[in-house]
């Protein structure tokens, strides 16, 4: 025992006794001479217990403490400073027991990244042989230098192709290459001396192991160090739906329709989905990333980007570029269209050549700098040799808001062109000092809604009309053909009219060829006739951008009133010859339009039926199975989806048959480009048992967060029914939907006949709980406001909807509540003026076709 060396000091001499440990002696504390009074009281207050043993003999004392001598002491401290080490390793080394059962056993459904290393590691590759390289990391043998990079998406059967070229150094020699690849099937490789010096060298074994998403190479020659070689891989694979790599996504058009996307996300891991590399932080180069489209599918793009905007300019009439990019970002998507527009009008003007050298020179002289738009346009300048002034060009286009018509006039062999700004013609219909054709006076709005509750001001006079300032006319190069001459002539227009001559037997000229061009073209009632007469006969006389053009053209016009309804619906006659998706579904999206504002209207029965006897022709020939070329692919769920909506029965009924064989007799899966089409067809048919299926889908798919693209499908389609009790039910689910699904809901349920007045109750028995959701004035609240109002076309619509505007307040989403009061009094204005020849037109050409 150790004594604890407090109370051994009040022990008397007979009481002493050594504690020994080991053999050690351990002195206890105290001297010779002690109180026997004390080793009295001691006695008793430890109650007859006795530290220590017999004293050995006399100890030396020094002022009455023990004293021991020095080798006792060393030999003490050297087994306390023993016990403690021998302490230390036993924690150190001992560890867990590993005879329980239990030990280093993961809990159910627990994974790891890495292997076990208590096993023998021998990874399989693809076709069955063993893969030679296994550490996780790369091997330092080779390192990439540079990348080169060609991929090929098709956004209809989401395949892409693609090829890397990658430039190696070799670090150290070596007989094989690992690199990274997920998800890609190669199809072609070969691997070469830098700059083709000698033949592709032999590869003898090409595994991929597909756990650590490495690719190993192994070839018949040594790569020599210290030299240069270059991998070429060739690949297939599908887009992937998640956002990884090189993957698939939507976006809503300029018409509410859901089209897809490919982008690029590269987080770590990410680059090996996109294309076989060398994926690790530390192996880092430079890559150039090419992606080709088809043409027609680039040249459609571009153009539905400039005929968006010229239908957005045309209602709106907002900012010019450059003041607009300043605004809250509610109109940015009008700005990029319109961007693209002007550049591809610049690139006409200058040259593919000059085009190119343009932006190459101007991205160089500014790296790392900032720039302004002039900085451009004097390069573009120089670049053309001052033979035309594209400083002054570009400069009034993007300062100057709006976008010319040009008036063509052929008399004879004689054209004329003249320019002005667009406008519609004046509005009859509708007398509002608030609104001037293009804006809502927010001020003088206001103001009303303070003194009085009437929700339409006073009639505008003349005399109180605000003038816009003088605009200046706009530079640019007008492109055009003839019927005896398809090569394009280019003449520039400036501050003066155009008169130039053709040839006696030309008979029509067609303005903005290929479409080149942002701005509008009327032509005079002759030129128009000619030219539908040959459209009619020939279509392909006219390429398929100059067909898109001019269906553009006079959709837009007539809606502006400047161009009779007869025209349209005579060009339009053509339209079951049509084979390019471009101007079909152009062409489509007009007439959707057309059948949400004409529903109430006189002439809306022989209408619809004039309609469906045209898509019924085209349906003959492209058919319901998903199948053919990539035209037809791209418009075969456009005019079907056309036809349900125009009621045609057979479509509905064929919509149906469907889903029902689908559902309970084993059919085949809707293809997914057709599953909007079947949806609202069968839910059109007016049986229960379609809707309630499209419901539980969605809830399903929304459940799962799954599908974006399926549900919005399915919330149009359910909204399209005819059943109003079935509308009110989906309406009850509404205020607990995301903002963009709330607005799939409400615009497909104001479009039908029932709905309208149904969405518009429902806005205001819900204000103050979508107000308080989405937060007063905010675009959200804006948007589903314009859902249910955007397509009114009576006076009656466009008082309710400028009282909304009232109580909308201020705020960043009254911009896109004063384009819709535009097109609101553009719909009134238009259906007042254009309806009665509409209907005396549909009822002359109903059946003589």
């Amino acid at each position: 025992m150790l004594c604890c060396g407090f109370c051994c000091g009040n022990m008397s001499k007979r009481d002493y006794k050594v504690a020994t440990m080991d053999g050690i002696e351990l002195e206890p504390l105290g001297g010779e001479k002690m109180d026997k009074d004390k080793d009295k009281d001691n006695e008793k207050q430890t109650n007859g217990v006795t530290f220590g043993g017999e004293s050995s003999g006399g100890r030396q004392t020094r002022n009455g403490v023990a004293v021991c001598s020095q080798k006792r002491a060393l030999l003490v401290a050297g087994v306390v400073l023993g016990s403690l080490l021998l302490t230390a390793l036993i924690i150190a080394y001992a560890g867990p027991s590993t005879d329980c059962s239990c030990a280093r056993k993961l809990p159910t459904g627990l994974q790891t990244d890495t292997e076990n290393v208590t096993e023998p590691f021998n990874p399989i590759a693809t076709n069955g042989e063993p893969f030679p390289w296994l550490n996780m990391t790369l091997p330092t043998n080779a390192r990439p230098m540079r990348y080169m990079v060609t991929i090929h998406p098709n956004l209809t059967t989401l395949d892409v192709k693609g090829q890397v070229t990658i430039d190696l150094f070799i670090e150290k020699e070596t007989q094989f290459i690992v690199l990274h690849i997920q998800d890609l099937n190669v199809t072609e490789k070969a691997i070469v001396p830098m700059g083709n010096k000698g033949n592709a060298i032999k590869i003898v074994k090409f595994l991929e192991y597909p756990p650590r998403q490495q690719l190993y190479i192994e070839l018949k020659d040594k790569l020599r160090k210290k030299s240069n070689y270059t991998l070429n891989l060739r690949w297939y694979s599908k887009l992937n739906p998640e956002p990884e790599g090189f993957y698939v996504d939507q976006y809503e058009s300029s018409n509410g329709l859901e089209r897809l996307l490919a982008a690029t996300v590269f987080r770590p891991n990410g680059a090996r989905k996109a294309f076989p590399c060398f994926d690790e932080p530390h192996i880092r180069a430079p890559f150039r990333v090419s992606v080709f489209r088809d043409r027609f599918h680039i040249e459609t793009y571009l153009f539905n980007m400039a005929t968006a905007a010229l239908d957005i300019d045309a209602i709106q009439g907002w900012d010019s570029i450059i003041n607009g990019t300043s605004h809250d970002g509610n109109n940015e998507d009008f700005y990029i269209q319109k961007t693209a527009a002007i550049f591809s009008m610049l690139h006409t003007a200058i040259g593919e050549d000059r085009f190119r050298s343009c932006l190459g020179g101007f991205l160089k002289l500014n790296r790392f700098k900032t720039a302004e738009p002039l900085d451009l346009w004097n390069i573009c300048t120089k670049k053309a040799n001052g033979a035309k002034n594209i400083k002054d060009m570009m400069s009034l286009w993007t300062h100057q808001s709006g976008f010319p018509l040009l008036t063509v006039t052929k008399l004879g062999n004689s054209v004329t062109i003249s320019q002005k700004p667009f406008k519609p013609a004046e509005f009859l219909a509708i007398h509002d000092d608030t609104y001037d054709g293009n804006n809502y006076n927010k001020t003088t709005a206001n103001s009303t809604t303070a003194s009085t509750t009437t929700t339409t001001a006073a009639p505008t006079t003349p005399s109180t009309k605000h003038k816009p300032p003088q605009q200046m006319k706009w530079i640019f190069p007008i492109t055009y053909v003839t019927d005896i001459n398809n090569n394009t002539e280019t003449l520039w227009m400036q501050n003066v009219d155009l008169t130039f001559n053709v040839p006696e037997s030309v008979k029509w000229i067609k303005v903005n060829a290929r479409q080149s061009g942002y701005y509008r073209v009327l032509y005079n009632d002759d030129n128009w006739a000619n030219i539908i007469e040959d459209l009619s006969n020939d279509p392909d006389k006219f390429t398929g951008e100059d067909r898109l053009g001019l269906l553009s053209d006079a959709f837009t016009l007539c809606h502006a009133n400047l161009l009779p309804c007869e025209i349209t619906m005579n060009l339009i006659q053509y339209l079951p010859s049509e084979t390019n998706w471009g101007p079909m579904a152009l062409s489509l999206r007009h007439l959707e339009k057309w059948r949400r504002i004409l529903k109430y209207s006189e002439c809306f029965l022989m209408l619809s039926e004039f309609i469906k006897m045209k898509l019924s022709t085209v349906i003959e020939k492209i058919g319901w199975s998903d199948e053919g070329d990539e035209a037809t692919r791209l418009m075969r769920p456009e005019v079907l989806l056309a036809s349900v909506l125009w009621e045609d029965i057979d479509s509905i009924s064929k919509s149906k048959n469907l889903l029902n064989q689908f559902l309970y007799y084993n059919g085949t899966a809707i293809p997914p480009n057709l599953r909007e089409v079947v949806y609202t067809g069968s839910i059109l048919s007016g049986e229960y048992i379609f809707w309630q299926h499209c419901w539980e889908r969605f809830v399903t798919l929304q459940r799962n967060s799954d599908s974006y693209v399926e549900r919005m499908q399915l919330l149009r389609a359910l909204g399209r029914t005819k059943d109003a009790w079935l509308q009110n039910r989906l309406l009850s689910h509404v205020t607990m939907l995301p903002t963009a699904e709330v607005v799939q809901v409400l615009q497909a349920i104001a479009g039908t006949p029932t709905g309208g007045a149904m969405a518009c109750r429902f806005l205001q028995a819900k204000w103050f709980e979508l107000e308080s959701r989405m937060g007063q004035g905010t675009l959200a609240f804006a948007k589903v406001i314009s859902a249910i109002t955007q397509y009114g076309a009576t006076k009656f619509d466009y008082d309710e909807l400028k009282s909304l505007v009232h109580r909308f307040g201020r705020g960043p989403g009254m911009g896109i509540l004063n384009m819709t009061l535009s097109s609101v009094a553009s719909n009134v204005e238009w259906v007042a003026r254009s309806q009665p020849s509409l209907y005396k037109w549909v009822e002359s050409n109903l059946h003589s076709h």
